[in-house]
């Protein structure tokens, strides 16, 4: 079979009469849902990827075809390859197995194309005769249940299912029947309800999409939980799935849908009485009296009658209390200006935790806030609904504080907040419209908490910061919102993780969908980023025991814990799969003794030099992180698992070897300094601080720390060529015996070393395998949206499983799948954050045009580290719009090469079905690998389809594609040839 692959053509070639071992294989993942006659990627689990190693891959291009390098040699092999095959899942009948054509082969993937004599349904696809392998593709892939009240529903209320093929999409464009069965976990009969097939009306989120559906639960059903299993058609023999959402640690896997009656608000009225209007008319004292009242009666409604009410101080409800006005169109609330050290942390929030809520009143804050509602940590079942906020800090801002102003004068250090900062479970944000100097909605800097089970929907926002933070958000639902941005510092709806200090960081389980974004200039522009930080080891693991299949046992040892994060492979046996971590622990140190590397972290002691452990091989006299065999020394400043980052080491003695090959990320949160080996003097010394290496005694197992250089007296080593130091006596300065070396006594390594998944990975790891393990982001749906006028949308360091599809675009910088390494020699970010699973399918760039630095050139000479954000660079898409980057993608985009050239930190990437109608196009591009682009057309562009053949590791497919014909085929116009004329130069 022949299919497009790099822009040209691909022929699998086999060797006659050889044979291939494909026992030990298994197909982990499918790209789906997936329709007949189009490709899928397919991922494949083998031991390091063997499996493919019998293709002989011959590449056929065209002479016009221009490139950055050559296009791949073909790879030759004596083993026949093994042949994908599919059939009809159940309910289609049995057709038998057909073999599948095959394309973009890598050790760990590959791309095949699903017959179109098939009918939309599920599939079963496994290696030719090889049963073990077999993996159903186009069954529902639920990801979270959504009820009437968030984490719950109620009888006559309604839930939603949010995930992957909840739909499937025939070749004709319709989606199938969805339908959820409840079976009670008491015992009982199940009950089958079907999806609304359209919207269902204003303001309900009713649309059916492949991503999301939408049911009526009827009225009346029984309180209780209920087992749910989804399926994405009405067949009576198709196959479901059983949810099995990943909430936290403790719970691993939610399978159940609880139904339980709504809350109960206490209907007793305690209504506002101030005097309207008149010169010093303060309603504070009515205010809080009502407030008051209805605290001291355990709950109730504050309820404000038309009228102007104007305030000093926080409204400061109890659990229970509902602030509820005529109107917000006849009720406003002013609240007295405040200055940095004068204003509240809110002015609207709840004594403590608990149910609270407003709606129908207009609030106005005039000068510096913190800010103006806030959902305390802890809060559930509260509410924010059709009021609207007017925040604007700098309005007529006083030159001096208490002088008089006509607001001609604005002291532009005040600073700005948040209209909403949000934390707990049941939060609903729904029809306000609000105006924000600062951010509007935002979990930033709201303590140790975090935000699940929100709905923020049919709002009108407009924002002078950020429209959303979504730290920390989980299983949640933003849809149907507007927002514009009303400054020039103004940015988009971002998924990021800072490290929020809740423990869990996590982002995941949202459905963004219908929502409008538009002029947003501020920071990078950017519409939406899922930026992360963070990550407690890169590295490898030992080989997994299979009566612990959920345990991972790491090479090193990690540099704190990531409970919930992910557990990604890089590279080796199972790359391109991921699990969630649910516990980790310690383990015993063992010891350290050559020609073994290194199994551990461990305290560096003296050792009997026959134990010791080389620190680099012995060349100029000092010690190399390019040396081998690659062992370096880390200065820990803070305890292992501490919550400082700190880097003023100074003095501190505490010291750990760091092997460099691993990856070991302790260097982030750490400090790395390298050593330098003084031949006159005899001395070990770190590089920046100039102290000296030593240990205060002669003995074995004596620890190893640092110490002021004081002359004659400065401890001094001898330098074996071997790369090992040995201890110099400090009366006699002559050879002791003793080197650096590691603790070989028992104990828990400084840092856990054992971690264990939510579930087996398709195939066994072992020490090929190198993971990552860092926060977790993904499952995160962007459907329909319109994006105009700012900068990228980006799927920018970790996204796992996710999509953004049928979105429309104008003026706007991109939509790219970005993943990126953490920093070389262990500068900045800690985890590696891969782009896996990732997919964008039917998207529409309806205007190509968009802001860009056009004048701004790159002199690297100057500041190397800012060549990526110019012309060309690693961190630009322009001139094209749809891109799969990395952030060290080496040479041509970045000078030097990548940290790793063995890893694609982009894999399993989709583009499908989308559309530029000007002035863009499509590049792959980094270290991306397994990368889909078909059935895409570019129109009225100068650009096409472009390949990075140097930086990308294969397995990139394109399929009836249509790109403008006055293109090259894959152009690039940063290229210039080797031997291009001066024209063309």
């Amino acid at each position: 079979s022949t299919m497009g692959v790099w822009g040209g053509v691909l022929t699998v070639v086999m060797a006659a009469g050889a044979v291939c071992d494909v026992t030990a294989v298994k197909i982990f993942w499918v790209s789906e849902p997936v329709t007949p006659g189009q490709t899928a990627l397919v991922g494949v689990a083998s031991i390091n990827g063997s499996w493919s190693r019998g293709f002989t891959e011959v590449l056929h291009h065209g002479a016009t075809t221009t490139s950055d390098h050559p296009l791949p040699s073909a790879r030759s092999s004596s083993t026949l390859p093994p042949q994908f095959e599919a059939r009809q899942g159940a309910g289609a009948g049995n057709q038998g197995w057909v073999p599948l054509a095959t394309s973009g082969v890598t050790d760990y993937g590959a791309a095949v194309v699903i017959p179109s004599t098939f009918v939309t349904g599920s599939y079963d696809i496994r290696v030719s005769g090889v049963n073990d392998s077999l993996y159903t593709a186009n069954v529902p892939r639920p990801w979270y249940l959504f009820g009437d009240q968030a984490s719950y529903a109620t009888p006559g209320g309604s839930v939603r299912v949010v995930g992957d093929g909840v739909a499937l999409r025939t070749p004709e464009g319709v989606l199938t029947a969805t339908t959820i069965t409840l079976t009670p976990t008491a015992g009982g009969k199940a009950i089958t309800l079907h999806a609304r097939s359209g919207p269902g009306g204003a303001g309900v989120g009713a649309a059916a999409t492949i991503s999301h559906a939408y049911f009526d639960l009827p009225a009346a059903i029984e309180v209780g939980l209920y087992t749910a299993t989804v399926f994405n058609t009405d067949n009576r023999d198709a196959v479901g799935t059983q949810l099995c959402t990943f909430l936290s640690p403790d719970t691993p896997c939610l399978s159940t849908l609880n139904i339980s009656r709504p809350i109960q608000w206490d209907p007793t009225r305690f209504v506002v009485n101030a005097t309207q209007p008149g010169p010093g008319r303060d309603a504070t004292k009515a205010v809080q009296t009502a407030i008051a009242a209805a605290a001291q009666h355990g709950g109730g409604i504050v309820y404000f009658p038309r009228g102007t009410y104007f305030i000093r101080g926080p409204l400061v409800v109890a659990p229970g209390t509902r602030l509820v006005g005529e109107s917000r169109e006849l009720v406003s609330i002013y609240f007295g200006e405040d200055s940095s050290t004068t204003a509240p942390p809110a002015y609207i929030t709840s004594s403590s935790p608990g149910p609270w809520g407003a709606t129908e009143l207009t609030f106005y804050v005039t000068a510096f806030a913190n800010n103006i509602v806030q959902f305390k940590p802890g809060t559930h079942d509260a509410f924010l609904t059709r009021t609207r906020i007017r925040f604007n800090s700098y309005f007529c801002l006083e030159p001096d504080q208490g002088r008089g102003s006509r607001g001609r004068n604005s002291d532009w250090s005040h600073g700005v907040g948040v209209a909403v900062l949000l934390a707990g479970t049941n939060l609903f944000v729904t029809d306000n419209d609000i105006y924000s100097s600062g951010d509007v909605v935002s979990t930033r800097s709201n303590g140790a908490a975090g935000a699940t089970y929100m709905h923020i929907a049919r709002n009108r926002f407009w924002n002078g910061g950020t429209t959303h933070w979504g730290i920390s958000w989980k299983q949640s639902i933003y849809e149907d919102n507007e927002a514009t941005g009303v400054s020039i510092t103004a940015m988009g709806s971002n998924y990021p993780q800072y490290q929020h200090t809740d423990g869990a960081p996590h982002v995941q389980n949202i459905y963004h969908h219908n929502n409008s974004q538009n002029m947003v200039w501020g920071n990078d522009r950017e519409m939406m980023t899922s930026d992360a930080g963070g990550g407690v080891y890169v590295g490898f693991v030992e080989t997994q025991s299979a009566s612990t299949p959920t345990q991972i046992s790491l090479a090193g040892s990690a540099a704190g814990t990531q409970p919930g994060g992910a557990l990604c492979v890089l590279s080796g046996t199972a790359t391109g799969d991921c699990r969630r971590v649910v516990s980790s622990s310690g383990a015993p140190i063992k010891p350290l003794k050559p020609p073994m590397v290194p199994p551990n972290l461990a305290a560096l002691v003296l050792s009997p030099c026959a134990d010791a452990y080389p620190l680099s091989t012995f060349s100029d006299g000092t010690i190399s992180c390019n040396a081998a065999p690659d062992l370096v020394v880390v200065v820990l400043c803070d305890p292992p698992g501490h919550g400082s980052s700190s880097t003023q080491c100074g003095g501190n003695n505490f010291l750990e070897p760091l092997v460099l090959t691993q990856n070991d990320s302790w260097t982030a949160q750490y400090s790395t300094q390298y050593f330098a080996y003084n031949k006159a003097t005899r001395t070990l010394t770190l590089k920046k601080s100039g102290h000296c290496v030593g240990s205060t005694t002669e003995a074995a197992n004596a620890p190893i720390g640092l110490s002021t250089c004081s002359g004659s007296t400065a401890p001094q080593w001898l330098a074996h060529p071997s790369g090992t130091y040995e201890m110099l006596s400090a009366t006699t300065r002559s050879p002791t015996g003793m080197c650096i070396g590691a603790s070989a006594s028992g104990g828990s390594v400084a840092g856990d070393k054992v971690f264990t998944v939510d579930s087996p990975f398709a195939m066994l790891l072992d020490t090929t395998s190198k993971i990552t393990i860092l926060p977790f982001q993904g499952h995160i749906a962007f459907n329909g949206n319109d994006y105009s006028d700012g900068g990228e949308v980006q799927f920018y360091s970790t996204m796992l499983g996710s999509q953004a599809n049928w979105n429309s675009f104008s003026r706007t910088g991109g939509l790219t799948s970005w993943a990126r390494y953490g920093a070389k020699n262990g500068a900045g970010m800690l985890g590696w954050g891969a782009n896996f699973r990732n997919s964008f399918i039917g998207n529409s760039v309806e205007e190509g045009n968009h802001v860009w630095n056009y004048n701004t050139l790159p002199n690297p000479s100057q500041d190397p580290s800012e060549y990526p954000y110019f012309p060309g660079g690693s961190k630009t898409i322009e001139p094209w719009f749809f891109g799969s980057l990395t952030n060290d993608q080496g040479a041509p985009i970045d000078p030097g090469p990548p940290i790793d050239a063995n890893i694609a930190m982009n894999r399993f990437i989709v583009f499908r079905d989308n559309v530029v109608k000007s002035n863009g196009g499509m590049v792959v591009r980094g270290t991306s690998a397994n990368v889909l682009v078909e059935g895409s057309m570019i129109q009225q562009s100068d650009v096409g389809i472009h390949v990075n053949m140097t930086t990308t590791k294969g397995g990139i497919v394109l399929v009836n594609n249509t790109e403008p014909k006055n293109v090259p085929p894959n152009y690039n116009p940063y290229y210039v040839p080797p031997n291009a004329s001066d024209s063309h130069k």
